[in-house]
């Protein structure tokens, strides 16, 4: 007697929330191996030294003290914040408004004053997988915003405390997070800034 042939498992679907999962993680992986080489070729710039001026002095006079230039490295301690966006005007064809109150709201991060920002990353909000394309969008003009901050090297925030967002690289890559409790008009930025030390 015959055993009737066994049927083929079926394919189970998974739940559609786990989806986008895998990306993320793919995302996370990227950005961690953009972050280990630009650590580790020595991307950013190396701040230009001012050169001091040439004194005549006699040789019995002359005294040599040795110099350590100041180098940069990254600071792979993130400021990490959420800040809230107007994103129907800063999506508008007139966002001044809503640029100018996203760069009020960093600079206004006391965690950033003194420091020199090196690599910004913002993850636009969406309550719903509905909603991650128009996040992306909003991620993306955040980046915009933050880029008229490094229009000089230095930006005063108060009396003798400044910011700097010069030569700073920016993750353009679509990055979000769905969270039920999240919406459109939530941004969320990670910062990894320049420690100083000398060598």
């Amino acid at each position: 007697m015959m055993r009737p042939a066994r049927s083929p498992l079926k394919y189970r679907k998974p739940d559609h929330y786990l989806q986008p999962i895998g990306w993320l993680f793919a995302d996370l992986l990227l950005m961690l191996a953009m972050l280990f080489l630009i650590a580790s070729t020595g991307y950013f710039p190396k701040p230009q030294l001012a050169t001091p001026a040439k004194k005549s002095v006699t040789p019995s006079a002359a005294i040599t003290t040795p110099t350590s230039p100041v180098q940069e490295s990254l600071d792979f301690n993130p400021v990490e914040f959420n800040i809230n966006v107007d994103y129907v005007t800063l999506l508008s064809d007139h966002p001044q408004s809503a640029i100018a109150d996203i760069q009020k709201q960093v600079k206004q991060q006391k965690r950033l004053w003194r420091r020199h920002a090196a690599l910004v990353l913002a993850f636009g909000g969406a309550s719903s997988t509905d909603q991650i394309t128009t996040a992306d969008e909003v991620s993306a003009a955040v980046y915009h915003a933050l880029q008229g901050l490094g229009t000089t090297p230095e930006i005063t925030v108060a009396p003798g405390v400044t910011i700097s967002f010069w030569n700073t690289r920016y993750y353009k890559s679509s990055l979000h997070d769905v969270e039920p409790d999240l919406d459109l008009s939530i941004v969320e930025l990670v910062i990894y800034c320049f420690s100083q030390t000398n060598s």
